[in-house]
């Protein structure tokens, strides 16, 4: 079971390289400091089943990335969309 949860993360990994090619560009262009970065299963609402890939029945994962800039603090969250839900 430990290679299911390992082959998930890897595989949601994948769809985000290009948010986190992004994410560098902004850091080496810009004065933004990337301060933390996790990836996480979307949380499951009531009444709702936008959590799950429906062709799969897997998580869907989504990107929580905390920036500093000039020091305030932003949150950048994005949601994989590989199946082209819609919200």
């Amino acid at each position: 079971m430990h290679d299911d949860i390992s082959d998930e993360f890897s595989n949601a990994v994948a769809k985000f390289d290009r948010f986190f090619e992004m994410l560098e560009l902004l850091c080496d262009k810009h004065p933004v400091k990337q301060i933390s970065k996790s990836l996480q299963k979307l949380p499951k609402l009531p009444k709702c089943k936008k959590h799950l890939i429906p062709s799969t029945g897997d998580p869907r994962m989504w990107a929580l990335i905390e920036l500093n800039l000039n020091g305030m603090t932003f949150i950048l969250m994005e949601v994989d969309t590989s199946d082209q839900a819609k919200a």
